[in-house]
């Protein structure tokens, strides 16, 4: 079924190139923009999209567009925001945005105005938001007699704060039904990222305190290529996240029920099996535009600038070595820096 009148991407990249195959099954026209297209791009793209419309950049696009049409925002994170402007200046109403949202604080405020005043529909592709893992792992918890997630740590090597860390601290914010309230990081930035070397792609140890004294902790390295991993804790067990995959292992010895301190090993497995499916992620994502009214969407929107916020008061944390208490005043040179997380 055609949801869309026109269906736009900008920035087709490797997860552009997926958005461009959803969207082409639900719009009847689709546009691909990207700076990098030439004769032969285009002609390879033009395999796999016979019936697109190719363009090098935003401003080339000169019909104007209503809310029956949808942009996904692709391109890289410095850009988003400016590209989202331009695209409402159009009549573009309906967005999906990849993460992270924007690269500062303000144009965190700035893209908030904006959806709220216009109003628009942005839907970040945060997967594990629209698939309800945190709901999920939260009712399992409690059929199995859990209680409720003590902390959240995770490992690894290169991922980068700024991507996949959205989709930690989003889960953490889905498990702890809150936002952080103390952030404290010791990052660094290494112009590794695969995108483009004048990207940022920060390492480092990241601190995240929520209200109830849960705990998200993130420790990555860019000098590993290894995945690493995901523990989310319980009083008296310990699970494992592996893509979609959850594993629950509880203590069954005689000191579980009593001293906190009396530790032990959790040996005994209560539960394994999938959190969320990975082929409907990207249809979660997208029936939200049928299933969401506006006010679903501000509130969603809202949950999802938080994370990018987070993220980037981890980033200032670092960079004031002082730890930061989640949406306080900062001074204005910090406030209008962007980051360069993509």
């Amino acid at each position: 079924m055609k949801i869309f009148r026109v269906g736009i991407v900008v920035g087709v990249g490797s997860i552009g190139i997926k958005h461009a195959r959803f969207l082409e099954k639900i719009s009847e026209n689709l546009i691909l923009i990207d700076k990098k297209f030439n004769t032969s791009v285009i002609a390879e793209l033009g395999q796999q999209f016979e019936l697109a419309h190719f363009y090098n950049h935003i401003g080339e696009l000169r019909e104007k567009f209503t809310d029956k049409d949808l942009a996904v925002i692709a391109n890289w994170g410095p850009d988003h925001y400016e590209t989202i402007e331009f695209l409402v200046s159009k009549g573009f109403r309906n967005f999906i945005l990849e993460k992270p949202c924007v690269d500062s604080l303000n144009e965190v405020k700035k893209l908030w105005n904006l959806a709220y005043r216009t109003p628009l529909k942005i839907a970040v592709n945060q997967g594990w938001f629209y698939d309800k893992i945190g709901s999920t792992i939260s009712l399992i918890s409690q059929d199995l007699g859990l209680g409720k997630a003590a902390s959240i740590f995770i490992s690894g090597g290169a991922r980068c704060i700024s991507t996949a860390g959205s989709h930690w601290i989003s889960l953490a914010n889905q498990l702890f039904t809150s936002e952080p309230e103390v952030i404290f990081s010791d990052a660094r930035n290494d112009l590794i990222n695969p995108r483009s070397p004048s990207l940022s792609f920060y390492e480092g140890v990241f601190s995240f305190r929520y209200p109830e004294n849960q705990r998200l902790a993130i420790n990555l390295t860019n000098n590993s290529s290894i995945e690493g991993t995901i523990e989310i804790y319980w009083r008296n067990a310990v699970g494992f996240l592996n893509s979609n995959e959850l594993s629950i292992y509880m203590r069954n010895d005689e000191f579980a029920s009593n001293k906190i301190t009396r530790y032990g090993k959790a040996t005994q497995l209560v539960y394994s099996g999938p959190v969320f499916n990975l082929e409907s992620s990207f249809a979660n994502l997208y029936n939200s535009f049928h299933e969401n009214n506006q006010i679903e969407f501000n509130m969603n929107f809202l949950k999802q600038l938080k994370v990018t916020s987070s993220i980037i008061y981890a980033l200032i944390s670092s960079e004031s070595n002082r730890k930061m208490y989640f949406e306080e005043a900062v001074g204005n040179e910090l406030f209008l820096k962007k980051y360069k997380i993509s």
